[in-house]
């Protein structure tokens, strides 16, 4: 897009630039709070020192990462409030783009990503109890930026961290949730979710 400055004329009008902002009131009374989970699959080349990640996927924290492909598994109904948490267990931040739909950032909380990830990948493979997020906190949750405040449609979940969001889905339809760095959503780092009548 461009657009070019040119010499006042006597169209429009001046308009000020407003003393402050105005408030965005927060969103509450989530009916139900979503566990989404974020991993990379790593490759270990022979006679390499360290892994390097080949393939981000994102997914349900009780199913675990899928495929763009599988079916649907976050169907918040039109009117609902919910609050996102994207828990990351990989080595990155990662810009989560929620289409057709709002939220504001609640904090980020730290977490033992490591021990989070081994129990995770236990209770996928059917040999051990879900993990309970909380209980691998290790530090008291961080509020959101300033710049973060307001109403938003992209996050970055950062590394060893728990995001959460709240949004309101107030467009039924078919849409997507992803990560925006091109190469992880074109790596299957994107999902769709459905917001029910």
């Amino acid at each position: 897009m461009k657009f070019v400055v040119v010499a006042k004329t006597a169209n429009g009008r001046a308009g000020s630039i407003p003393a402050s902002l105005p408030v965005i009131a927060p969103l509450t009374n989530p009916k139900t709070t979503r566990d989404l989970v974020l991993k990379e699959i790593a490759y270990m080349p022979p006679g390499a020192s360290s892994d390097s990640p080949i393939r981000a996927l994102m997914g349900p924290a009780d199913q675990g990462v899928l495929e763009f492909e599988a079916p649907v598994t976050e169907t918040p109904k039109k009117g609902d409030t919910e609050i996102w948490r994207f828990i990351n267990m990989t080595a990155d931040g990662h810009p989560i783009h929620i289409h057709l739909t709002s939220f504001q950032v609640l904090d980020r909380t730290p977490f033992d990503s490591e021990a989070y990830l081994a129990a995770h990948e236990k209770f996928i493979a059917g040999t051990g109890p879900k993990p309970v997020v909380e209980q691998f906190f290790n530090h008291a949750a961080i509020p959101p930026f300033p710049w973060e405040n307001g109403l938003k449609d992209t996050v970055i979940a950062d590394k060893e961290m728990v995001t959460r969001v709240i949004a309101n889905f107030d467009l039924d339809g078919s849409y997507v949730w992803h990560c925006h760095i091109v190469e992880h959503e074109d790596n299957d780092m994107m999902r769709p979710f459905t917001v029910l009548p």
